[in-house]
């Protein structure tokens, strides 16, 4: 690529971009960017206001896991214009490259994260030789022959690899951030591009302004042209506002927090790449309208002026930053419990949270940082903060975010490259949305090809082992040309269709119920076309029938899915005690034996009372 293209404005590259961009799955870096042209780039992502993605946790996959070597080779491969992981420091002070302040969910075969039993010791207190004696875990729990890479080591293989993605360390201790700028500036003394290529991320009341930031790297020996990219949240702005931060020169601001954000918006954007804000709504600003967009209604800011937002606000910041046409940096957040998930299902169930035991939406669970599930955006809203919309896309762009940091860098790519907004200099190839992610937002957005609109599933008793005397595995069927009883019988039952029977069902989430606050979301299970939902109204024989009246509001066709439990809502915490749902048999139909469902008193080991819930394309 002409390194001309970099001063062309932004009318221009729309034109010229459009005929280079295209949409494929792209396995070589041939045609990527150099690592001088996405560094050159940095001088007008925030002048052109234009849009590129972070990969965040590098190209993981279902085999390959998150934060890798591997992972990482696969971002340079793709032409990922920036790539962004997490730095933690070990018990002996190494610099570990790892997302969780917990190693069991990555690195321990015997820690379970949706029971969060098993061993699952804080990285900090594991030595470097502890932490890479043990394999990484991808998301499926599958060992890999991947370790966890110290930060020099991501350096050294970044440059034996080619890399030409610019690459964000996530600075999570405090003490490891001038660490990590002596870690590159060392590695510069015989590759001097290392310091056009990484840059350390952090928060900035760890180093409110950039005259602090240079002092740091004077005073421990660093290299002054080490890239710094700080981010100001709320919590952080608590604490800059009880600092003494002055004004830069020629400016003046009403607190401390202004100032500090200042004195990093008006640096270059070569030494400070995007100045990243915390904000989740739209709150901070005074007039807002309201549009609609693919992922739902958003409130657009009428200006990002600063007399359109609060004194002091997060919208103020944003208004600081883009007044110097610096870029403005955003995370974005993607349900990631079940990203690369194989053999799951994904849509239209729930999980239970080890924190309080109530049932999260799957496709609102995220995974703690200590590693075990699960807790939704909603639960992490501050005291004055209404909502969470960041995974809008279109309110993304309303507030002025120019460096989105996402999990799903192929769906931000793809959906910006529609909207016209996407920075075709620096990601001029992007990457099909892969199905096999799991990505909500791919969902939301509407890029994946023929994804259906609710899930495909079987139900079977015994976890879906085979039942002797009942022929094999036994799956739940429908009952609607009899007498309506949900009935369970042998999966490769041969006539079903002729004779009027189906198993493949869906589910559907139910969030807001009668007893939503202490259980949590509770599923609904419908036949194939939604004509019928499974009830817990019983006939003579006391078994539980399919039914057509599944209004909500009557609970009795809800239920929770508690780790393979099915339990009418109503007993889940009933002062009878709680009841489930348990196969009985019900008499032999042809050689085999067949079933009926009924509701009996809890036993968590009863094997009767065991579902297991699985994909039909499985």
């Amino acid at each position: 690529m002409n390194l001309q293209f970099a001063n062309f404005k932004k009318s221009t590259l729309n034109l010229l971009g459009t005929a280079v961009l295209t949409l494929i799955p792209i396995t070589a870096n041939a045609t990527c960017p150099t690592g001088q042209e996405q560094y050159d780039r940095l001088d007008f992502i925030g002048k052109d206001d234009t849009v590129v993605s972070v990969d965040h946790r590098g190209d993981m996959s279902g085999k390959v896991p998150e934060n890798s070597l591997l992972a990482f080779q696969g971002s340079y491969k793709k032409c990922r214009h920036a790539i962004e992981t997490d730095v933690r420091l070990s018990k002996d002070g190494a610099l570990m490259v790892f997302h969780d302040a917990n190693i069991g969910r990555v690195l321990e075969t015997g820690y379970n994260p949706e029971t969060n039993s098993g061993p699952n010791p804080p990285i900090s207190s594991l030595t470097q030789q502890e932490i890479q004696s043990k394999q990484m875990h991808s998301v499926n729990w599958d060992v890999t022959s991947q370790y966890v890479p110290t930060v020099n080591e991501v350096i050294s293989d970044y440059i034996a690899n080619n890399g030409q993605s610019l690459f964000y360390f996530d600075i999570k201790d405090e003490k490891a951030i001038i660490m990590v700028a002596k870690a590159i500036s060392e590695e510069a003394k015989t590759h001097p591009d290392v310091l056009k290529r990484f840059i350390v991320k952090f928060g900035m009341e760890h180093v409110p302004t950039y005259e602090k930031w240079q002092e740091l790297l004077i005073k421990e020996g660093a290299n002054s042209a080490v890239m710094a990219n700080p981010y100001i949240s709320p919590w952080g702005a608590e604490k800059i506002n009880k600092m003494d931060i002055p004004n830069p020169p020629g400016e003046q601001y009403e607190d401390n927090t202004s100032r500090a954000v200042a004195s990093w918006a008006r640096q270059p954007a070569k030494l400070v790449p995007n100045v990243e804000v915390v904000i989740k709504n739209s709150d901070d600003f005074i007039t807002t309208t309201k549009r609609l967009s693919d992922q739902g209604i958003y409130e657009k800011p009428t200006s990002l002026e600063s007399d359109n937002t609060f004194k002091g606000s997060m919208a103020r910041m944003i208004s600081i930053i883009k007044s110097k046409q610096k870029a403005l940096g955003l995370f974005v957040p993607n349900p990631d419990f079940i990203q690369w998930k194989k053999d799951k299902v994904t849509q239209g169930v729930t999980i239970k949270s080890t924190t309080d035991g109530r049932q999260l939406n799957i496709e609102s669970a995220y995974i703690l940082n200590t590693g075990n599930c699960c807790y939704t955006m909603e639960e992490r809203l501050g005291p004055n903060e209404q909502e969470d919309i960041r995974m809008n896309l279109a309110w993304a762009r309303s507030i002025g975010a120019n460096v989105i940091t996402v999990d799903d860098p192929d769906s931000v790519d793809t959906y910006y490259r529609m909207q016209d907004e996407l920075d075709k200099v620096a990601i001029p190839v992007t990457v099909k949305p892969s199905k096999e992610m799991n990505s909500v937002l791919s969902r939301q957005l509407n890029l994946l090809d023929n994804f259906p609109k609710e899930n495909s599933i079987f139900i079977k008793p015994w976890l879906g082992e085979a039942a002797w005397g009942w022929g094999g595995v036994v799956c739940l069927w429908d009952n609607f040309d009899g007498d309506h009883y949900a009935w369970t019988y042998r999966c490769d039952y041969a006539n079903a269709t002729a004779d009027g029977y189906h198993k493949i069902f869906h589910t559907k989430v139910v969030e807001k119920h009668k007893y939503s606050s202490e259980a949590g979301a509770a599923i609904q299970i419908f036949n194939e076309n939604s004509e019928y939902c499974l009830t817990i109204d019983r006939d003579a024989q006391r078994r539980l029938l399919w039914e057509k009246n599944c209004n909500t509001v009557e609970d009795k066709s809800l239920f929770i899915f508690d780790r393979n439990h099915l339990i009418p809502v109503r007993y889940y915490h009933s002062e009878t005690g709680r009841k489930m749902v348990r196969n009985v048999n019900q008499g032999m139909y042809g050689l085999d034996m067949y079933g009926s469902l009924t509701v009996d008193n809890y036993v968590e080991d009863d094997t009767w009372g065991l579902w297991g819930i699985y994909n039909s394309s499985n």
